[in-house]
């Protein structure tokens, strides 16, 4: 078994039921066959004769065997096994053809998956694995300006080019590249441009030597002395090095797009390095980043902007297609069957044999919910719409019809949405709502003061037009049917009443929390049984979030604890008291868990003055502000880095994540659409409470969708905005 602390030699088992693995030390480990997702056959020095197993629960686990033979004998076993259960996993030999089969690269070029999740595919099945040091995931240097106390997002001018890689980015290491090759014109060595690799196992470690296990690998690193000095502590200096030194030709590992802690040195390792003491504890951030976080954002959208999406497809073809070993672009490297030495390196499996198509740029100014006319109208603030007396407590939308429902238990459905005027488009509602089966009132109920409950966590919206409700009496929680407002199924399983539910990104799984602190996780393939269920709090469970990204669960009791758990398989992780919330002055109402790795938590007091506080899913604290509002309902944006709230007060704010910044959405709009001003003062004549808040993301438009306690809606078009801009 192959992991990033070394190799534990073993025996490898396979039952009917498990995967059973045995090392020479009697430490056994074992997974389910049927929890098995997908197994990709992976290179050792080289030769196939490694697979990586990917589970559901999402984890993997790679393993070497002893040569081609037993690789094709585990494999044929698995299929076996996996088909007599009907277990749906896919196995992966011919990686080229799978890749093309399962049409990952025309899914990215239409824009339906990030840059993100494909440059993770390509390494997947390229055969990088994050257990294997030498094989480690690659990504692209991608932002070179780290001295202007501000940068644009939209501007060309702070990339780098995608054209070559780091090897080739001057004309210093390009001679550099050419001498070399002609001194090996009459060497038995095989040609090459570059001796030091874009990712060798060094430049992992040198990244990455503040966390675990890399810290134990630095530690004990051959060479210990020279790599103190390729030891990451400027990210400016780091980036120069690899213009100047025809050694030095790192790319990124993926950790720079999501995991700031491996810029701070939490664990306080030295290694007696007194070269840089400013950049041992903490890496020297950008003059414009004052923390990793910050960095970190940067990089995550930079990677998902227009300007790098229009010439990603250059340097994929670089490092994972046809202008691999490419002389002519300056991408011949040295290489070795397996990266013994501190700039060997191995590269991905050769995914294709023709040109990576470019991706299809789209504007985001689509109104995913109105008809196409709608696109060719300006930035406005919808009309309007009155639907029936009473505090709107869901919104959703469904097959371009907009769901609400009332506080007075009954749903209502729109007409086909339509184009009313040049300035307001209205949503037209069907005169007559349903009826819902009774639910605990949000608003009638004095022990529910307004505010105090998350109602957006009491209607989840599911897979196939479903919408999962509770606070039912009768202690279920019920499936409807999102179109009708019909009861699909009543699911009795706790022992008193269900008081909030939450889904994933997916909308495949419902987790319901309960007032006596239990918490239970469910498939939208089976109500009938939960998939696993536990005791969370000693009081009751009063808002929830889930996130698919992350394999994370949080739920917030009246206890003031936030319990984490592991989504798929409900494996306890931590509990946390947010700092500075006192139980007699402050109730936490909302949390939302931001899949860029962060909590957002809503603490409420007696004088209605809310507390936001964001942490990191590590438990750090990033930052918080008091409000002058009683937040009712909260949003994420679709880039995971603002969210907005509404509250008692008619406030609709926008804030940043990484610092609670925050402005009036509404002002916003009447600056830059003065236009817009009559439907705006329309709005504050109501003198609203926004009651619920919906955020409709679709193929890159994002729609907010309003609700108030008169039972009137309003939406507008949402454009998060960049940093710098």
């Amino acid at each position: 078994m192959v992991a990033i602390r070394g190799v534990t030699l073993g025996e490898l088992l396979v039952t009917p039921r498990r995967i059973i693995f045995r090392s020479t030390y009697n430490c056994v480990k074992s997974w389910k066959i049927e929890q098995v997702e997908e197994i990709v056959v992976k290179r050792h020095n080289n030769i196939k004769q490694a697979f990586e197993i990917y589970f559901t629960s999402s984890s993997s686990v790679l393993f070497v065997v002893d040569g081609k033979e037993n690789l094709k004998e585990f494999l044929t076993t698995m299929q076996s096994l996996l088909a007599k259960q009907k277990v749906k996993a896919n196995v992966v030999e011919k990686h080229e053809l799978f890749f093309y089969e399962s049409k990952f690269t025309d899914q990215w070029v239409k824009g339906v998956i990030s840059n993100f999740k494909y440059l993770t595919l390509l390494n997947k099945y390229s055969g990088r694995s994050f257990h294997d040091i030498n094989q480690y995931p690659v990504f692209p240097w991608l932002i070179t300006n780290f001295t202007s106390s501000s940068i644009d997002l939209n501007s060309k001018e702070i990339y780098r080019s995608l054209d070559t890689t780091v090897a080739g980015m001057t004309e210093l290491k390009q001679e550099a590249a050419n001498d070399r090759v002609i001194s090996l014109v009459k060497s038995p060595v095989e040609q090459y441009q570059f001796e030091g690799h874009y990712l060798p196992p060094s430049a992992v470690v040198g990244y990455m030597w503040r966390v675990e296990p890399y810290s134990s690998l630095a530690s004990s690193y051959s060479g210990y002395e020279h790599f103190k000095k390729i030891m990451l502590y400027d990210i400016k200096s780091s980036w120069n090095n690899g213009l100047q030194d025809i050694n030095d030709n790192k790319e990124l590992v993926p950790e720079f797009y999501y995991l700031p802690e491996i810029f701070y040195n939490h664990n306080m390792h030295s290694f007696g390095n007194e070269r840089i003491k400013e950049g041992v504890d903490r890496v020297i951030m950008p003059v414009w980043a004052k923390t990793p976080h910050e960095f970190v954002q940067a990089n995550a959208k930079a990677l998902e902007s227009n300007e790098v999406s229009s010439e990603l497809d250059k340097w994929i073809d670089l490092v994972f297609g046809v202008k691999q070993q490419d002389f002519r672009s300056y991408n011949m490297f040295k290489l070795s069957k397996e990266a013994h030495g501190e700039n060997d390196g191995v590269n991905p499996i050769n995914l294709f044999r023709e040109k990576h198509p470019q991706k299809v740029l789209k504007a985001k100014d689509t109104y995913p919910i109105f008809n196409e006319e709608a696109k060719q109208l300006p930035f406005v603030l919808l009309k309007v719409k009155e639907i029936e007396e009473g505090p709107i407590v869901f919104l959703e939308s469904f097959e371009r019809r907009v769901v609400a429902v009332l506080d007075t238990q009954r749903v209502f459905y729109s007409k086909e949405a339509y184009v009313n005027a040049a300035y307001a488009r209205a949503i037209a509602f069907e005169s007559k709502g349903v009826a819902l089966y009774p639910f605990k009132s949000f608003y009638n109920d004095a022990a529910e003061p307004y505010g105090t409950c998350d109602t957006s966590r009491s209607f989840v919206a599911l897979q196939n037009n479903l919408i999962a409700t509770c606070r039912h009496c009768d202690n279920s929680w019920k499936i409807l049917n999102g179109l009708t407002g019909s009861i699909e199924k009543s699911v009795s399983f706790h022992n008193s009443m269900v008081n909030c539910i939450c889904t994933t990104e997916t909308k495949d799984k419902v987790f319901a929390g309960s007032n006596n602190g239990t918490v239970t996780m469910w498939t939208v393939k089976n109500f009938n049984s939960p998939l696993w269920y536990a005791l969370d709090h000693s009081e009751e469970i009063i808002t929830m979030d889930a996130c698919e990204s992350l394999d994370l669960l949080a739920t917030a009791g009246t206890d003031n604890l936030i319990v984490l758990r592991k989504a798929s398989n409900g494996k306890f992780i931590s509990v946390m008291k947010p700092d500075g919330i006192n139980a007699a002055e402050y109730t936490i109402s909302h949390i939302r868990l931001s899949y860029r790795g962060y909590i957002i938590i809503v603490s409420k007091s007696k004088e209605a003055k809310d507390i936001i506080s964001v942490y990191s899913v590590n438990g750090e604290r990033i930052c918080h502000r008091a409000t002058q509002d009683s937040i009712s309902s909260l949003v994420l944006s679709e880039d995971g880095y603002e969210f907005i709230t509404g509250g008692r007060f008619g406030h609709l704010l926008r804030y940043r994540l990484l610092n609670l910044q925050c402005s009036d959405v509404l002002e916003d709009v009447a600056k830059e659409y003065p236009e817009t001003a009559q439907v705006l003062r329309e709005f504050s004549a109501w003198s609203p409470m926004i009651t619920a808040l919906n955020l409709t993301m679709r193929e890159g438009s994002q729609q907010l969708l309003i609700g108030l306690n008169t039972g009137t809606l309003f939406a507008y078009k949402y454009s998060p905005r960049l940093i710098g801009s």
